[in-house]
């Protein structure tokens, strides 16, 4: 969103008009606050899906670094095989020149003419039986170990083509894993360029917002010089009259409301320009034996304009309540010596809160019939009761 900045002149506008620009901008503001909440959010999302993402990034390299160990331990074990398959080789080989040697020692014997001719030939019979009995024994021996080692080769052979057929799956698997990994770090970057756009428009827009409220601020301060040199408000019905034991005056404390929810820019109201309400609640607080000045009340809490404070730290009080002004807990609270703040309206200015007044005064008794006050902006002010919109009351913690 675009934020645009009208020119203002105090002069050449009214109190109604300055209000309603001074609107204009805080809706400005709040627009842009509310645009960086949700691109924050989003960027939030967008981290949390890089976090996923970094993650599916790290597992696939683990599987990754494991189908590389498989293939290396795969990759050792047809080296081994092939390793016993060249022993087996060899085995054979020594084998088959055993069985040659033995058959040539058979011929170099004479006795490849054949059985029968041995025996008419020989003088002693049993040592022709013994001599080729003695010849199959070791031949069959040589043969069924050649058989064997045949038998173990083709094993052998067979374990090699099923770990080659396995070094290829891991090679299709590491393959796979690593164009995975590629298309992971390519969403990564994706969503790390989108991060980084989500939080440029995040600056852009609270920079808006700054701007608006920055606006609004001074329109504010024209009002509030406006409205305070409209002179002393006069009324009948509560009077001012100053105890300066724990009397303040807004007009001397320059502090930002560094508290203020609504006024957290760079150019803040300060309490001497809105400060009725921390000034006020610094007075009650301070007359209940909790001593504070409107700049600890501000450093302490959080503070939204003409309606509420909640407190970051102890500082013995609290508000108990806050609604439309009942008279009779006005009194009740009277009598127990415990102030009561309440809201009025001047009768100038314009309206800045939501039940209708324009500052905060505080309540401190009854005289003659008439309401005594601390006003903390003007020391002797007085007020119609028709003024007074609501009240809040403070407890000790």
């Amino acid at each position: 969103m675009a934020v645009f900045l009208m020119p203002i002149s105090a002069s050449a506008l009214t109190s109604a008009q300055l209000k309603a620009q001074q609107e204009y901008y805080a809706q400005q503001a709040a627009a842009a606050r509310a645009q960086a909440a949700a691109k924050a959010q989003q960027a939030a999302q967008i981290k949390q899906q890089l976090n996923i993402v970094g993650s599916q990034i790290y597992q696939t390299q683990s599987a990754i670094n494991l189908t590389i160990s498989q293939v290396a331990d795969t990759n050792a074990r047809i080296a081994q095989i092939e390793a016993d398959i060249k022993m087996q080789e060899d085995n054979l080989n020594a084998e088959q020149s055993k069985l040659s040697n033995v058959v040539a020692s058979w011929y170099m014997s004479g006795r490849s003419s054949g059985f029968f001719e041995a025996i008419i030939g020989s003088n002693n019979f049993s040592d022709i039986i013994d001599q080729q009995q003695y010849y199959d024994s070791v031949r069959g021996q040589i043969q069924n170990q050649m058989d064997k080692i045949t038998q173990l080769k083709a094993d052998l052979n067979s374990q090699k083509t099923d770990q080659q057929n396995q070094l290829a799956s891991l090679n299709d698997l590491k393959n796979d894993q690593t164009a995975q990994k590629s298309d992971l770090a390519e969403k990564k970057s994706i969503q790390n360029q989108l991060l980084t756009d989500a939080n440029g428009a995040i600056s852009d827009l609270n920079n808006q917002a700054a701007q608006a409220e920055a606006k609004a601020t001074e329109i504010r301060k024209i009002l509030i010089q406006i409205y305070s040199g409209s002179g002393t408000p006069q009324g009948n019905g509560l009077i001012s009259s100053v105890d300066n034991s724990w009397y303040y005056n807004q007009q001397n404390y320059t502090t930002p409301l560094i508290g203020a929810s609504d006024f957290t820019y760079s150019n803040p109201l300060t309490i001497a320009l809105a400060g009725c309400l921390v000034t006020s609640f610094a007075m009650v607080a301070t007359k209940m034996g909790h001593p504070i000045t409107p700049p600890s009340v501000v450093n302490n809490s959080h503070f939204v304009y003409g309606s509420w404070m909640y407190f970051t730290s102890g500082i013995g009080v609290s508000f108990n309540s806050s609604t439309r002004v009942n008279w009779d807990t006005v009194n009740s609270e009277l009598a127990r010596n415990r102030p009561v703040i309440v809201s009025v309206y001047t009768g100038s200015g314009p309206v800045y809160n939501s039940d209708g007044s324009n500052h905060f005064i505080v309540i401190k008794g009854v005289s003659n019939g008439k309401y005594i006050i601390h006003d903390p902006y003007w020391t002797s002010s007085s007020y119609n009761l028709t003024s007074v919109k609501s009240m809040k009351v403070l407890s000790d913690w």
